[in-house]
């Protein structure tokens, strides 16, 4: 392969796979020598493909799935610059070995399943669409001294979709032959969650070594494979919780010895009476560490640091959400100190997915719900729609009254914003005159002028002065004044 620059700052190193859209290198990156693996959409294939593929990295922010660094057209290519993971691919495997034991091969099953269950609850959900050996990277365990390995990363979202509000979506001939389900490879058929099923149960079919040892395993990957899609199970939390079923007859054979177990019942009693005082230390030192990124000044670089926090909960197999999703407390204060740094549009889609984690009410939640939807939106370079955009006005004027002092600020610039992205026959209704009537009270509140409400700004607060609240008021106050004239356009 010929030496190559890839935009004047990353060098190729080697090539790691090539398929029918794309090829994926190993590149670095020239001013820090950092490695990324490139993946470049072969040239006559529609950015769109790219963008789509490198927004939905952007939304599942997994540590099973490489992190999108950046995504941007060279040479009439797109090109998407990944998060470089080394290790085989369970192809490569299975080419040198033979295959996977039964108990590998389960606990991979188990580990993808719960990948893909979270993808298919996210909103929209996300069906992957391409499962299969080459796409599944593996690391070796170290010390043993037959093959084993364990699950590193699920690569190439090249034909994952966002579903509809059904859960739906209609084929395009997508997927891999011999491993995508037969309604996946027809166009115009009704794909659903039982694609991914099927997908997953060819992958483990195609990758177990001896399957036929395990009559349950057996079956239940069978009842997975079943043509019709309503013959397999309902959802992919469904094909889990039955792959767990099967730990016994895999795991039993293999550590239930008569001489092993005494020794086996103590090591599991003395690891459940102190796993959970060490768990609940390296959680609270993980919290500590999120908010110490707002100590001082929020920039760039703490910014980077918070999301690489939030990417790398405590232990594996769980997302942020996860761990915190009792304490919401934490949650609350975490989403409304991202929501007061002046940060672009995905940040402002992260704070409200904390303020929502964090909501008491319903009602609350919902209205976090509907920021983060807009920001969603925009972050993907779509423009909402007026009745979505007038539904966040809501959202945003019930935040200058229902949240600190502290974020007023912020939120009424916000909602500023919103106005005047709205057309100009939309400024002249009552709704929206209205809402920046409350907004001018609030900002004229004696409390928020030359000082904050709650006293000094802490470590990581912005300071706003009585000069920019002033000029938001003024702004607020000119957007009024027009809405009530009725005028149809405005700068």
């Amino acid at each position: 392969m010929p030496e190559r620059i890839i935009a004047g700052r990353y060098e190729v190193l080697d090539m790691c796979g090539k398929g029918g859209t794309a090829q994926v290198f190993l590149v670095r990156r020239r001013r820090d020598q950092k490695l990324f693996a490139a993946k470049v959409i072969h040239a006559g294939m529609p950015f769109t493909d790219g963008q789509r593929e490198g927004a939905l990295l952007r939304r599942i922010k997994d540590r099973a799935v490489p992190t999108l660094e950046e995504c941007f057209v060279w040479e009439g290519q797109c090109v998407l610059i990944m998060e470089w993971r080394p290790g085989k691919t369970l192809e490569q495997r299975i080419q040198e070995d033979g295959g996977l034991g039964l108990w590998e091969t389960l606990c991979l099953g188990i580990r993808l399943a719960g990948l893909l269950q979270k993808l298919h609850g996210k909103k929209p959900s996300i069906f992957y669409l391409d499962l299969k050996p080459s796409n599944i990277l593996l690391r070796p365990v170290r010390g043993k001294a037959a093959p084993v390995s364990r699950f590193e990363a699920l690569v190439d979202f090249g034909c994952a979709r966002e579903a509809d509000e059904d859960g739906n979506l209609r084929a395009t001939g997508m997927g891999t032959e011999g491993f995508a389900a037969p309604e996946q490879r027809l166009a115009g058929q009704t794909v659903t969650a039982a694609a991914d099923v099927y997908g997953l149960a060819a992958t483990l079919s195609y990758a177990a070594a001896s399957l036929h040892r395990s009559k349950r395993l057996q079956a239940v990957v069978e009842r997975a494979l079943a043509p019709d899609p309503k013959d397999r199970y309902p959802s992919m939390g469904a094909f889990r919780r039955a792959l767990c079923r099967c730990v016994p007859d895999c795991f039993l054979p293999c550590f239930f010895r008569k001489k092993r177990l005494g020794l086996l019942l103590t090591v599991t009693v003395v690891f459940l009476l102190t796993g959970a005082g060490v768990r609940q230390w390296t959680v609270n030192r993980w919290k500590q560490d999120i908010m110490d990124c707002f100590a001082g000044e929020f920039d760039a670089d703490r910014e980077d640091q918070l999301y690489r926090l939030l990417e790398q909960p405590p232990w594996s197999g769980s997302t942020a959400a996860d761990v915190l999703e009792k304490d919401k407390t934490f949650c609350l204060e975490l989403g409304q100190r991202l929501w007061r740094q002046e940060t672009g549009v995905s940040a402002r889609k992260e704070s409200c997915r904390w303020l929502e984690l964090g909501a008491a009410e319903d009602a609350e939640k919902e209205r976090y719900r509907c920021l983060e939807n807009y920001y969603r939106c925009l972050e993907m370079g779509q423009k909402p729609e007026v009745q979505e955009t007038m539904e966040v006005l809501e959202a945003l004027s019930w935040m200058v009254f229902a949240r600190e002092d502290a974020l007023l600020p912020v939120t009424a610039k916000e909602l500023l914003r919103c106005v005047y992205a709205l057309p100009g026959e939309q400024l002249q209704t009552d709704q929206v005159a209205a809402i920046l009537e409350k907004l001018c009270r609030r900002l004229a509140d004696g409390q928020l002028r030359g000082k904050r409400a709650q006293g000094e700004p802490g470590q990581g607060e912005r300071k706003e002065t009585a000069g920019e609240l002033e000029e938001i008021r003024a702004t607020a106050e000119e957007l009024l004044e027009l809405s009530r004239r009725g005028r149809n356009t405005f700068e």
